[in-house]
């Protein structure tokens, strides 16, 4: 080995010298390298995050959730995230090879937890989890403190992130410590014991959550077993239990149940994987927005074409540097260096280039990561080691690559005939020739469908940035209020939103105000199934109708243009009455009118809040 450190050390003086030599060609190379490697690694480590989603959970392979469809003549009319009521104890009486199963809600999208501490008031926005007791058996790694079997067994318990124990109580063991309800969530609790603490969970989550308290048992009556998708259900399952059996035998059951539970007409559940949810779920009321696998699949292809670019464009320019090689080729190889001697040169010139080329990326990476989650919208500002699979597999293909792309051209030069080009000739090869044709044409070619599918990219993006969306956003400043589903004593009632409203108007800046359930562009909460009916008569409707309650001045704000009919008015007693109704097209048909204007003046009955169902006048 020692006797081969002074030739080592004269291959690298001479791949010094080489790249000192032209040094044009070696920036080209090396800036080519690095941008190739730049982008590959910020791709990887884009598919890496969202291939590891829910990874974390110790029995992630055990845990699935139980989603829902329901069809109607064949069709399907609606698919939920969410699921009936009484799915888990149909699960406890029926399936043995089931672990554990849980039931739980949020709160709406809108609407915040409020409760108050040594007398400060707290907000925290669409993080209130009720569950039942079996909710740390089937996810055992995210409590932290307390103990999993009785940490939820009292309607006033309450678990709380690491996170949200930090913001409350700072170094304070937070156990035992009580807090002050405010929040309608579950009204009629006044306090809450903190019982447990739970880890902060990843962003590579599909679900986030800083409080658990116990489901209000109300919820959870035989009643309300099977009158639609209520709870989100997650169960977990033994060694060698099968989920499609499961799923048939869960159908089978539910099947039985139509005849006594009319909505239950057409329903079927199916099994997710908890790790699959992310890339492969597309359901309503899914707890987070989710990405897309064949999009993965895409960006990890393009990563791959943009580093073999950089390959090829490494080949190509030391190959097209042919004639200024082959004198110190053909003179080498007549001194007696050995093909492998060459070969060996060449590769050690390829590694000072990429070496040079991975230190620049590795600025390059240091300088975007940490806007890398404005740019992509996932929450990376430093690198990640997500996914050691999909890391493992980049790294053996980047060096698979580079050795094939430090070789080739030292075979090339190798092929070269020393006699050959001392009489004049160069020796080419007409297969060498063909070889760098066709790396040619593959690299134009490349270039040409990443363009197209920017173009592409571009395209989409300006059509969502720019068509008509039939609503005015351009100007409009949202103020969300964290009071707006909480007690009495803290809601802003109506006198003092028209108070705040008249406020604001008094600034000659601000030409209108209005308020709703929902901001445009965001979840709207409430939907209803089988709660809006031409006839009372008429047969269960799996149709889903969300419901945005607004103000008079909802439709001229936004520019929203009416089909037929009109708008809201105090005029017309509306106000008092709470009797009208404005539909969308969408509405109007799943209601079997044949347009917009035979459903003026129309009556449809609908089901608000408890109660029966209550005649609502169609007016736009």
């Amino acid at each position: 080995m020692i006797d081969q450190l002074p030739m080592l050390q004269s291959y690298f003086k001479i791949a010094y010298r080489h790249l000192m030599k032209d040094k044009s060609f070696a920036l080209i190379n090396v800036l080519g390298l690095s941008v190739g490697i730049t982008a590959f690694l910020l791709i990887i480590q884009y598919v890496s995050f969202e291939l590891s989603y829910d990874q974390f959970h110790e029995n992630k392979d055990q845990i699935y959730r139980v989603a829902y469809e329901q069809y109607e003549n064949g069709e399907l009319k609606n698919n939920s995230a969410l699921n009936f009521i009484g799915i888990p104890n149909m699960l406890k009486e029926n399936f043995p090879e089931v672990n554990a199963c849980t039931g739980f809600d949020r709160t709406a999208a809108q609407a915040y937890f409020l409760f108050n501490y040594q007398g400060r008031k707290y907000y925290e926005q669409q993080s209130f989890y009720q569950t039942d007791s079996n909710f740390f058996r089937v996810f055992p790694s995210l409590l932290l403190k307390g103990d999993p079997a009785s940490v939820l067994n009292d309607p006033h318990n309450l678990v709380l992130s690491e996170r949200m124990a930090k913001k409350i109580f700072g170094d304070e063991d937070p156990i035992g410590k009580r807090i002050e309800n405010r929040s309608p969530s579950y009204a009629d609790v006044s306090d809450f014991e903190i019982t447990g603490v739970l880890k902060d969970v990843p962003e590579n989550s599909h679900l986030h959550l800083n409080f658990i308290a116990r489901i209000h048992p109300d919820e959870v009556t035989a009643a309300n077993y099977w009158t639609g998708p209520k709870l989100y259900t997650y169960l977990t399952l033994g060694s060698g239990a099968d989920p499609k059996r499961i799923a048939d035998r869960l159908n089978r059951l539910i099947k039985k149940l139509e005849k006594e539970n009319p909505k239950t007409k057409g329903a079927k559940v199916f099994l997710q994987p908890i790790s699959d949810i992310h890339l492969n779920s597309n359901l309503h009321d899914e707890l987070e927005p989710n990405g897309s696998e064949i999009l993965i699949y895409i960006l990890f292809s393009i990563g791959i074409i943009v580093l073999l670019l950089a390959w090829i464009n490494y080949v190509n320019l030391e190959t097209a540097r042919f004639i200024a090689r082959t004198r110190e080729v053909g003179v080498r190889r007549i001194l007696g260096s050995g093909k492998s001697d060459l070969a060996l040169q060449f590769l050690i010139e390829y590694c000072c280039i990429a070496t040079l080329a991975l230190g620049v990326a590795m600025i390059l990476l240091w300088l975007i990561l940490p806007h890398f989650s404005y740019l992509t919208g996932v929450p990376i500002s430093n690198f990640q080691w997500s996914t050691p699979k999909i890391w493992l597999s980049a790294l053996s293909l980047f060096l698979a690559g580079s050795i094939i792309a430090g070789i080739y051209p030292a075979l090339f030069l190798l092929k070269i005939n020393p006699v050959a080009i001392l009489k004049g000739s160069h020796g080419r090869t007409s297969g060498g020739i063909l070889i760098r044709k066709s790396l040619i044409l593959v690299q134009f070619t490349s270039s040409l469908v990443l363009v197209a599918f920017l173009l592409v990219i571009h395209g989409q993006l300006d059509y969502m940035r720019l068509t008509n969306k039939k609503i005015d956003l351009d100007k409009v400043i949202s103020i969300r209020n964290p009071t707006v589903y909480a007690n009495e004593d803290d809601s802003l009632n109506n006198v003092e939103y028209n108070a705040l409203e008249n406020k604001l108007l008094e600034n000659h800046l601000i030409k209108n105000v209005t308020s709703s359930s929902a901001i445009p562009g965001q979840e709207i909460d409430e939907d209803f199934v089988n709660r809006l009916k031409r006839n009372l008569n008429d047969p269960y409707d799996p149709t889903r109708y969300k419901i945005l309650f607004v103000d008079y001045d909802f439709i001229p704000f936004y520019g929203l243009k009416l089909k037929a009919g009109r708008n809201y008015s105090l005029e017309s007693g509306d106000e008092e009455n709470w009797s009208t109704v404005i539909l969308n097209e969408s509405a109007v048909h799943a209601l079997g009118f044949i347009s917009a204007k035979e459903a003026i003046n129309q009556e449809v009955n609908f089901h608000l809040w408890g109660g029966d169902f209550k005649k609502y006048k169609i007016v736009g």
